[in-house]
Formats: C-alpha cells, structure tokens, sequence
C-alpha cells in the first residue's frame, strides 16, 4: 500500500560551480552558456556557477581570452583576487596569474570596466588600451592589442620590446 507517500514531487534548482581548466602547456578553448566563447592560457582555469545565463560571474586564475556576448540585462563579471573587471560585450585578453601579483587587461573591442577593492575608483578602457593593476598601483597605456591576445594563435609577437620584458 503506497498511500502513506507523497505523490508530488519537489525539486529545487541548485547552484552547480564548475571549472574549465587548462593543463600546463596546453591552450583550451571554451564556450560558455551565455554564447560567450574564449581561450585558456596554459596552467589557467576559470570557474562559473550553473545556472549562468542570469548570473554572468567568472573566476579567473591566469590568462584568458575572452569574446563576450552581449546582454545588457546581465553584466559579464570576470572576479581575480579583490579585483573585477565588468564587460560591456566586448573581446579582450585578461591575465592574472596568482603566482605573478599583478592583473593585466588589454582590450581589442567594446569596453569594460576595471575595478579593485583598494582603489576608490573605477576604469573605464576603450579599444587598444592596456591596464596593469600592481600592488595597489594602475598603470595605462595605449598598445597594440594583438600582441597580446596571439597567445590563442600559438604565436608570440615582440615589437620593440626590451630584451627584459620578452624574457
């Protein structure tokens, strides 16, 4: 006799974390549920929360490309440490490798919007911009944007660049 069970059933949406993880020396592409899409730099990984359409939070431990689709209703939000970067629906390349101590963002298209919760102020870039946030420290400057996203290529592209920086 199964009249002592209840029929209805009760199911509940749990958030679901997952991590896309690249091994060192590899590159890993992604597609992310948003339609957004990208590249992993080696020894990198980014985490999400499912469901994720409404709630566009990464967490980003090394480098990454990242074309990002637009969606006004809901800010795609990149976390590294107490900084964040806000994407405005944009393409860019933000490296932020824990073991370095600094976050590094260069734009090729859109904007986004960079901020830490050191600094009382927030950055917005546009297109060929580069940030390097250190030690409490902003640095901008205009670049060459493929320089740093030809990584995803498998390429390294040094133009002018002091033998100190390529090493």
């Amino acid at each position: 006799d199964r009249s002592g069970l209840d029929n209805n059933v009760i199911t509940s949406e749990e958030a679901v974390s997952t991590e896309i993880y690249a091994p060192y020396g590899s590159r890993v592409s992604f597609n992310l549920p948003d339609g957004t899409t990208g590249m992993l730099n080696s020894g990198s990984s980014l985490t999400y929360t499912l469901p994720f359409s409404s709630n566009r939070n990464i967490t980003l431990h090394g480098e990454g490309w990242f074309d990002v689709a637009h969606d006004a209703q809901h800010p795609f939000t990149i976390n590294s440490g107490s900084s964040s970067v806000v994407v405005l629906g944009t393409s860019f390349n933000m490296s932020a490798y824990p073991s370095e101590n600094y976050l590094e963002v260069v734009l090729a298209e859109g904007k986004v919007r960079f901020s830490d919760e050191q600094i009382d102020r927030e950055i917005i870039m546009d297109p060929s911009e580069r940030l390097v946030y250190r030690n409490g420290n902003i640095e901008e400057s205009v670049v060459d944007a493929t320089k740093y996203n030809s990584w995803k290529d498998g390429k390294l592209v040094f133009r002018g660049d002091p033998m100190e920086e390529v090493a």
